[in-house]
């Protein structure tokens, strides 16, 4: 918030005191270096988005991967059990047979 707060007062102080925030405008040294300040601040905030995007994705991976281990675990254990079951039930089977 605080870049996006720097970027707008930067074009505000720059529109106020040249009457104009157009590129095609920048032809003096003082109207310069509101387009470099206004650069700066945008480029910043860009860079910040950016990183705080990549995070929140790095986050948001973490978070469905721990909350879908969660239900495969249960999953595959109330399956696994079952399974076991049916193994036993099958080899108590085939020792009746012999």
């Amino acid at each position: 918030m605080l870049l996006l707060g720097c970027v707008i007062a930067s074009l505000v102080v720059w529109h106020r005191s040249v009457g104009s925030i157009s590129v095609a405008t920048v032809h003096e040294p003082r109207t310069e270096l509101y387009y470099w300040i206004k650069i700066t601040f945008s480029q910043t905030l860009g860079t910040a988005l950016g990183d705080w995007t990549s995070i929140s994705g790095v986050l948001l991976f973490w978070a469905a991967f721990i909350l879908t281990r969660s239900a495969q675990q249960s999953v595959i254990s109330s399956t696994s059990r079952s399974i076991t079951v049916d193994y036993a039930q099958l080899v108590n089977r085939a020792k009746l047979v012999r």
